[in-house]
């Protein structure tokens, strides 16, 4: 006879991002859709209290995942889905998300994955990345766009 068990696995926050309207990249189309999607899907079948960013600066992403980091408890776990553009820089082993500013050239608003994971990593609660460019990839450089 199997009872159920009574394990309390804690708060699920996710910090879901979406950009479309790239000031000085090619524009994309479904960014925006699918991230909406997301934040829908993780609040209202799973019960993820969600902060949606749709076309953030680097700063609005960095403040967010700052506010995180204060608020989260070791009881708590979090989900990060990313969905824009990427730059995956091989000389420096290092990837890069692009926030709605940045520029082709200049990494001053630049999103270094590296520091989210740092971010991250330095608290005590679970996360659970889930990052996304167009066609599931980072690219190499700002230009080599793919969609």
């Amino acid at each position: 006879d199997l009872q159920p068990l009574d394990i309390d696995f804690g708060r699920y926050h996710a910090l879901v991002i979406g950009i479309n309207d790239y000031q000085n990249l090619p524009r994309l189309e479904t960014a925006v859709n699918d991230a909406s999607a997301v934040a829908d899907v993780l609040r209202q079948k799973y019960g993820f209290k969600v902060e949606l960013l749709l076309n953030p600066t680097r700063g609005k992403v960095i403040r967010a995942l700052d506010n995180l980091r204060g608020e989260l408890t070791e009881r708590d776990n979090l989900l990060i889905y990313y969905a824009g553009h990427g730059v995956l820089d091989v000389e420096a082993d290092a990837g890069f998300w692009l926030s709605v500013d940045a520029e082709e050239g200049t990494r001053a608003d630049w999103i270094s994955i590296g520091a989210v994971t740092e971010t991250v990593r330095t608290t005590s609660w679970s996360v659970r990345p889930a990052a996304t460019t167009p066609a599931g990839r980072l690219t190499t450089t700002p230009s080599d766009r793919i969609g």
